[in-house]
C-alpha cells in the first residue's frame, strides 16, 4: 500500500491504524511518501517500531474511528 504524507512531526511520521492493520493483515509493505522522499516498512516493522499509538478518534468523513500510530521518520537510502 502507498500513502502520501504532508507533514512530520519531531521527525515522526503518523499513520492511521486501519491503514498499518490492513498492511499487516495482508502482509504486503507500506510505502510512504514525504517530500519527495519514502519510507517502506514491512509488516513485521509495523507491528515492533511504532514508538506510540494515540487515542481514538473519529472520522470527520464518517468512517470507522482509527487511532494514530507514529513512527520514527527513516528514509530508504
Amino acid at each position: 500500500m502507498k500513502i502520501k504524507k504532508t507533514k512530520l512531526y519531531k521527525d515522526m511520521i503518523d499513520v492511521r491504524s486501519y491503514e498499518a492493520i490492513r498492511c499487516i493483515e495482508l502482509r504486503e509493505n507500506l510505502e510512504i511518501s514525504y517530500e519527495g522522499k519514502k519510507m517502506t516498512l514491512t509488516p513485521e516493522q509495523l507491528k515492533t517500531e511504532c514508538v506510540e499509538k494515540g487515542l481514538k478518534q473519529h472520522s470527520i468523513k464518517g468512517s470507522a474511528p482509527y487511532s494514530l500510530w507514529s513512527y520514527t521518520w527513516i528514509p530508504d537510502e
